[in-house]
């Protein structure tokens, strides 16, 4: 007790100062962490595909559960994405994405989302791949390459929010939807399905450089 308050009065003399302290020393009870790219696709016809890669940090006691991605706010306001259901157990191991890219349910967090969510305790972390997409359309504002600083949410099963800054680069050169429609529900479709994805990969989407525009 006697070193808290010589701490407090040390604090107090050094804002007195002119230099104040930020006390608040508890840990977050959960950080959202981008670890790498981050893309919102362009696919035309009004609907734009969502990838980002990011980690999930519990630095506090005790446990958070995570129970469903979030919304993501840009500088053109908030949007509402459809985020894709984990894969059925008999399914293949894999996200097959409509362009014909692959990518393994291990390194989804859509996946380990499951019926029961992501359990992290203390100095736990996970990280993974974030798919979605949504109806609400990139604005012709943003061309090919702009980079535009976000923010990423999730929630946990007693209904508290958590965000993270997230960078999106705008990408106009990926998959574009035709007019042609595919049998069956596709796996970024609502029903009916929408028309097919049929580029490159996203693993070889072209560079260019790029040009930040920070949210207004």
């Amino acid at each position: 007790m006697c070193r808290q308050n010589e701490k407090q009065t040390l604090v107090s003399r050094i804002a007195a100062a002119g230099c104040p302290i930020d006390m608040d020393e508890r840990p977050a009870a959960l950080r959202i962490v981008q670890k790498g790219e981050a893309h919102i696709i362009d696919m035309g016809y009004g609907r734009a595909a969502i990838v980002l890669y990011m980690a999930l940090v519990r630095d506090a006691p005790g446990q958070v559960v995570v129970e469903e991605f979030g919304d993501i706010l840009l500088p053109w306001g908030a949007l509402s994405a459809d985020w894709l259901d984990p894969l059925p157990r008999s399914a293949r191991p894999f996200y097959k994405l409509p362009n014909r890219f692959s990518l393994e349910r291990d390194i989804v967090l859509n996946d380990k989302l499951g019926d029961s969510g992501i359990t992290l305790r203390r100095g736990h972390r996970v990280e993974g791949y974030v798919l979605g997409h949504t109806t609400i359309p990139i604005p012709q504002t943003y061309n090919h390459g702009v980079l535009v600083d976000a923010e990423f949410s999730v929630v946990d099963i007693a209904g508290h929010e958590y965000r993270g800054d997230v960078r999106f680069s705008i990408d106009r050169t990926g998959p574009r939807l035709r007019p042609a429609v595919r049998r069956g529900p596709g796996l970024f479709a609502p029903d009916p399905p929408p028309p097919e994805w049929n580029q490159e990969p996203l693993a070889s989407l072209r560079k260019e450089p790029a040009v930040t525009v920070r949210g207004e």
